[in-house]
């Protein structure tokens, strides 16, 4: 049961929040002109927050060492 919601917690993490980081540096991009659902429906925003975690766990990386 542990691994089932530990399994669950991952896949959600993994999916929808890359998403919700891309969705949220597009509108900050577009300055709020665009409403977040139309971004929503927008492709490459899974794309955009992955690389903004590759950069903020980079630069996280870099500062440490």
């Amino acid at each position: 049961m542990v691994e089932f919601i530990f399994e669950v917690l991952i896949q959600t993490l993994f999916e929808s929040l890359p998403k919700w980081i891309g969705i949220l540096v597009k509108w900050t991009f577009y300055l709020g002109r665009k409403s977040i659902s139309r971004i929503k429906e927008e492709n490459w925003n899974k794309r955009i927050g992955i690389i903004v975690l590759l950069l903020v766990f980079g630069i996280v990386t870099y500062l440490i060492n």
